[in-house]
């Protein structure tokens, strides 16, 4: 997009803007702002501010960017914005998130002109102020007019020494910084405290109960299509729930055990289906990014059958959502933890040991079972083992990583440090399978294409320069799995000293 032609000023907050006299003003709006972004905070990272007013949206660039351009409709994707130049930038830095409203303010724009004492224009003046509580937002441009740049430079300099701040491009940063805003709307996966001390029998129900919670504040962003980060949430805490649940079956009842694997599995499986069809959109770029300029248009009709796919999966995962049978098996599983955490707390307990025991003393036992299996089964690993190996390698870190992410408040802050390289040996094993798996369904997509497709033959010879990449790429990920996981057992040490104090 191109920059206009203006120095860009803020002023420090608190002060009352000044400006040269003579002025007067030739423009004044007034109105709400709003502030949006992405679940992910892509603009914010990308040092974007994007703004609508009424019929209007405005881009706030830290590089010096500056668009206004008028919108109509209401919009939800980049894809819903009416200028073609803001439609393409934000497709490139948000891609398929969906735009989420985050904040509002009070808005003033204000358009000056500042004369000399023969009534000549020297420069223009726009002035922005976004409020909101007891905080405002200046920013000031100033637009020299031909043959004038030095008296425009010259309030420049009177800024600087009224100790009002002179920034290259748009202060972005300053804004949220000040403004006390932030961009951030992803749910946290937040645990539930509790002691070393405490039962195991009520802390895992308890933890369980916990991630409810973060179930039901993602279905509505899952009904309503949002964003794909709803599902994703969704779907990692009913997955650490069922992780925790069958490491840790010891401590809780066979019948409470059975009905929370039900449960879950379930969700899992309702929601499989669009998960699938999120990753290979979010990824879209990439797959084209593979292939020569050639070939990449014959890619096209897969995402077209990907998006039907979606369609179908969301309706599905919809119907399923917004049924009394999601809702009553939610309030049943519920009602199933309170009850089991009730009966722990019961004077006259009688359960196994596990469920009383102190759940800082069970954690690390658990903890350490799963660490010597993934030593176990890493150092089984070698250029001719099966891919079938790496995948289950890759399980048994995600259920080291889940005891980790719950129960790391127990045990000594050097943890932080082991969970960093697990988290990089994860992400070789996952890279891993995700190709294994991308490999298939390719394959089977292949498979589905109709003789009388056009251009069916330039697909298949597209899709076959993909999977001759992804074996490339595997073969890469082996190296790299070999260096990683050597890495993440030079840290058993720290792992097994941070678990001494477990009681």
């Amino acid at each position: 997009m191109k920059q206009k032609r203006a120095l860009f000023k803020q002023t420090d907050q608190g002060e009352t803007v000044e400006y040269p006299k003579p002025n007067r003003v030739t423009r004044r709006v007034t109105g709400t702002a709003r502030l949006w972004d992405c679940f992910d905070a892509s603009l914010e990272a990308s040092q974007s501010i994007l703004l609508s007013l009424e019929k209007r949206i405005i881009l706030l660039k830290e590089d010096g960017v500056f668009k206004s351009v008028p919108q109509q409709k209401v919009f939800k994707m980049a894809e819903d914005i009416e200028d073609k130049q803001l439609r393409l930038y934000l497709k490139k830095t948000v891609g398929i998130r969906a735009l989420l409203f985050k904040h509002e303010f009070h808005f003033m724009e204000e358009e000056r002109v500042v004369e000399n004492l023969f009534g000549k224009t020297l420069f223009r003046l726009h002035h922005w102020v976004l409020s909101k509580d007891d905080r405002a937002f200046n920013l000031i441009q100033v637009f020299p007019l031909k043959g004038y740049e030095k008296a425009a430079r010259s309030y420049a300099n009177q800024l600087r020494k009224k100790d009002w701040l002179c920034c290259k491009g748009l202060p972005v940063k300053r804004f949220f910084t000040y403004m006390k805003v932030s961009s951030r709307h992803k749910v946290k996966r937040k645990f539930p405290e509790f002691s070393a001390r405490e039962r195991s029998g009520y802390v895992v129900p308890l933890i369980c109960h916990h991630l409810i919670d973060t179930i039901k504040v993602n279905t509505p962003g899952i009904i309503e299509d949002i964003d794909t980060e709803f599902t994703h949430d969704f779907r990692i805490a009913s997955r650490i729930s069922r992780s925790i649940l069958k490491q840790m079956k010891k401590a809780i009842s066979p019948e409470l055990l059975e009905k929370g694997q039900s449960y879950l599995s379930n969700l899992g499986k309702i929601t499989n289906p669009l998960r699938d069809c999120d990753v290979y959109l979010l990824d879209e770029a990439h797959y084209y990014s593979l292939l020569p300029d050639t070939n990449r248009k014959y890619l096209i009709p897969f995402f077209q059958y990907i998006q039907k796919k979606r369609k179908t999966a969301w309706q599905n995962v919809l119907n399923y959502l917004e049924s009394d049978d999601f809702q009553q098996d939610t309030q049943e599983w519920r009602q199933a933890l309170i009850s089991a955490m009730n009966e722990l707390q019961l004077p006259d307990f009688h359960g196994s040991t596990a469920s009383g025991k102190p759940i800082g003393s069970y954690a690390a036992q658990r903890i350490r079972k799963r660490l010597y299996l993934i030593l176990e089964e890493g150092r089984a690993i070698h250029e001719s083992t099966p891919d079938e190996a790496l995948h289950e390698l890759r399980i048994s870190c995600k259920k080291l990583r889940y005891l980790l992410d719950v129960f790391k408040p127990l045990y000594d802050s050097s943890l932080k440090i082991l969970i960093k390289k697990l988290k990089k040996l994860q992400t070789v094993l996952g890279n891993f399978n995700d190709l294994s798996v991308q490999q298939e369904f390719f394959k089977d997509y292949s498979k589905t294409l109709s003789k009388s497709m056009k251009n069916r033959d330039e697909v298949l010879i597209a899709i076959g320069m993909l999977l001759a990449k992804f074996r490339d790429k595997q073969i890469q990920l082996r190296q790299d799995f070999s260096k990683e996981f050597e890495s993440f057992c030079s840290s058993e040490s720290i792992l097994l000293d941070a678990l001494q104090d477990d009681t």
